[in-house]
């Protein structure tokens, strides 16, 4: 969701080797035939890590779910 993305460098001295980054976002039901409706609410928090053919995401949290209010 936008204005609640942050990211955090992950640094070894002065080198960066990955990055967390942390914020909330909202799950659609989609079905056939059907409209598609906002269903929850979670925050996350992924963990990327600097390998040498670029970002790799390591870990994966969705937490803290819960009924969406519609966002405009």
């Amino acid at each position: 969701m936008a204005g609640t993305v942050n990211v955090f460098p992950l640094k070894n001295g002065d080198k960066i080797y990955g990055a967390v980054i942390s914020g909330e976002h909202l799950f659609y039901v989609t079905e056939l035939g059907k409209a598609e409706f906002l269903d929850g609410r979670a925050n996350f928090t992924h963990v990327w890590l600097l390998k040498n053919d670029g970002y790799k995401m390591a870990r994966i949290l969705s937490y803290n779910h819960h009924p969406a209010t519609p966002v405009k």
